[in-house]
């Protein structure tokens, strides 16, 4: 979306839950730290928002969630994001060993995305306590500021 191009990740994530949440009526709750201060890789923030929309549908439609959370942390090395819904749960092992069939593109995108960025990929999920989703993309290294330099 334009969003996340023009305006970064933290802004497009919430523009997202809240069209969610006026579409299906679910609540949503963003946390979001370290964004602020510079963007990430256009590689990183793409993969992270098509990750969130993937566990949010999922959530929604074969988790009956009506409660999402989502947070992002940014670290010098790396960003975590973390989605956590009370929907119905799943069996993580089962779904990942349908990859490939129809019903199952979405987790092999998913865990795809973080392979591509070298990242991890953590499903915690139980039939009836719901599901947590966590990435984490080590980030490169960045040179230091002028002001870090001194």
């Amino acid at each position: 979306p334009s969003v996340l191009d023009d305006l970064g990740l933290a802004a497009a994530l919430e523009r997202y839950l809240d069209d969610i949440s006026k579409v299906h009526g679910v609540q949503t709750k963003l946390d979001v730290d370290g964004l602020t201060r510079s963007r990430l890789p256009n590689a990183v923030e793409t993969a992270l928002y098509r990750i969130v929309q993937e566990a949010t549908t999922n959530a929604i439609r074969h988790g009956a969630a009506t409660e999402i959370q989502l947070t992002v942390q940014r670290t010098p090395k790396s960003v975590e994001l973390r989605i956590r819904d009370n929907g119905c749960g799943f069996e993580p092992r089962a779904a990942f060993r349908r990859c490939g069939e129809a019903h199952s593109f979405g987790l092999c995108s998913m865990r795809e995305r973080v392979d591509l960025l070298s990242g991890t990929l953590n499903i915690d999920s139980q039939l009836g306590a719901g599901t947590e989703v966590t990435v984490r993309i080590p980030l490169p290294k960045s040179e230091p500021s002028q002001s870090e330099k001194r």
